[in-house]
Parts: structure tokens; C-alpha cells; sequence
């Protein structure tokens, strides 16, 4: 999803929805960003996030030759390059349960 795309899909849901919670972070697992909105419609409470983070360019395997000893991979990133997704979440039985964003028609 591009930023312009983005920018469109969060003023609808400020102009359109009853907002309660509006943030962002950074990822704790790798480099990016994390937007949110939790709001309010005819359907329910929804969770809408929206992920930036660098295109990875390539990977390869950290091992050692010890015995148990294990590997790990390590991921490359582009300086330049970012991809983004979304992920929309619904309120159900006290938790939150994925749903497909494209019911949105974003």
C-alpha cells in the first residue's frame, strides 16, 4: 500500500468512524514502522495496521562447526527500498482474530 493510499484509507476512517485509538512504533523484531487505528462501525470494533519496513535484498546462515551449536539467519536490507502491507484485525470474544483486509475494499 502506498503512503498516498494510506493517507486516503486513514482520513476515511477519521471522517467515516468513531476513532479510539490512533499510534504508531517502531518493530520490535526488525527494522520498520507500525501504524494503527482502532475504531468503531456497523460491524464492530476493528484494529487496521499498516507495516513499513525495508525490502530485503538477501540472507544467508551464521553457523558454527561446534557440536548443538545452532545457526541463526541473518537478513539484509535495502538503504532504499521499503515495502508495506496491511493487516486488519476485528474484536471477538475478548480478543483480537485476523480478518482480510480486502473486505474494505482498500
Amino acid at each position: 500500500m502506498t503512503d498516498q493510499r494510506w493517507e486516503q484509507v486513514a482520513s476515511l476512517i477519521q471522517q467515516h468512524m468513531t476513532v479510539e485509538e490512533h499510534d504508531s512504533g517502531e518493530l520490535e523484531s526488525e527494522p520498520g514502522t507500525v501504524e494503527w487505528y482502532v475504531f468503531s462501525n456497523p460491524t464492530g470494533r476493528m484494529r487496521l495496521e499498516r507495516y513499513v519496513r525495508p525490502r530485503v535484498t538477501g540472507s544467508h546462515m551464521i553457523t558454527s562447526k561446534r557440536a548443538g551449536a545452532g545457526g541463526r539467519e541473518e537478513k539484509e536490507y535495502s538503504d532504499s527500498e521499503t515495502v508495506s502491507f496491511i493487516k486488519l484485525w476485528k474484536w471477538e470474544n475478548n480478543d483480537w482474530k485476523e480478518i482480510d483486509p480486502s473486505i474494505l475494499n482498500v
